[in-house]
């Protein structure tokens, strides 16, 4: 049985902004990032985790890999938005040193 997500994706000129909600992990994160992977054709991509309620170490393991992959190519990702539950998290885990973490999408267009 897989846990509920949703993951979808809107174009805002080159940048893709992939929303994840709901809940991800073991049963799930595969098809969530195979997903992502088969529709992401560009060197920008933001990760909107503002109705993200759930996640494990899987989730933050396919964050830190996808974004070795991005940076071996230049190029750049960015996470927008993670509820002050999943905030925590990432600053415990260190992927704030490795992926930018804003508030805002004008933040994150500015990084680009």
């Amino acid at each position: 049985m897989s846990t509920k997500i949703m993951v979808s994706f809107k174009k805002i000129e080159d940048i893709f902004v992939f929303d994840i909600a709901w809940e991800i992990d073991e049963t799930n994160a595969d098809n969530a990032f195979k997903y992502i992977f088969d529709n992401f054709f560009w060197n920008k991509i933001i990760y909107d985790l503002s109705k993200l309620e759930y996640w494990n170490s899987k989730f933050l393991w396919y964050l830190s890999s996808m974004n070795e992959f991005i940076e071996e190519k230049d190029w750049k990702m960015v996470i927008l938005k993670p509820t002050t539950r999943l905030a925590d998290t990432l600053y415990m885990a260190w992927i704030n040193k490795i992926i930018s973490i804003v508030d805002s999408i004008d933040a994150a267009l500015l990084l680009f």
